[in-house]
């Protein structure tokens, strides 16, 4: 007796194929778009993401839409109360400009023996749909910066209150 439901299965070789891509998928995604849960609903980002590759961040940056208020990169490795610079009206050499900050603070970081783990494109509103018009930063994160993080997270520098 055949399984009257049997066309609904999927094949073995069909699944596997379907795990194949996913994880190739996964393994060579080389920016993760920022996300935000509004209303049960997963909105991903067009603009704000991560990566810990500097060349898939400039594509990143050049991709960001003329319409954004504002662009702030940090422009120093200080840890806390980074240095920074803020770019309005943002057009094709201003973000060639974000660009050469960028690689100048990763040579900073490497001068000083430590790795960039994750560059960060964030917007300072989070992800939503009317993200083309909000303000956005730059910053870095490396193993003393997290380190930092956690031991602030954790009230070791007292209240934040």
């Amino acid at each position: 007796m055949k399984n009257p439901h049997l066309h609904k299965i999927m094949k073995k070789s069909q699944l596997r194929q379907i795990i194949r891509e996913e994880i190739s998928r996964v393994l060579n995604e080389q920016v993760k778009m920022a996300t935000s849960i509004i209303n049960g609903k997963t909105i991903t980002s067009n603009i704000a993401g991560e990566t810990g590759d500097l060349k898939e961040f400039e594509k990143l940056i050049m991709n960001i839409p003329d319409t954004v208020k504002s662009v702030k990169v940090q422009s120093d490795t200080s840890v806390f109360n980074p240095s920074s610079k803020e770019f309005k009206d943002l057009n094709d050499a201003k973000r060639s400009e974000i660009i050469d900050i960028v690689r100048d603070v990763t040579s900073q970081y490497e001068a000083k023996g430590e790795t960039i783990e994750a560059y960060e494109l964030r917007g300072y509103f989070g992800v939503r749909s009317t993200e083309v018009n909000d303000p956005f930063y730059i910053q870095y994160r490396t193993k003393k910066s997290q380190d930092f993080a956690d031991r602030m997270g954790r009230g070791e520098y007292g209240s934040l209150d």
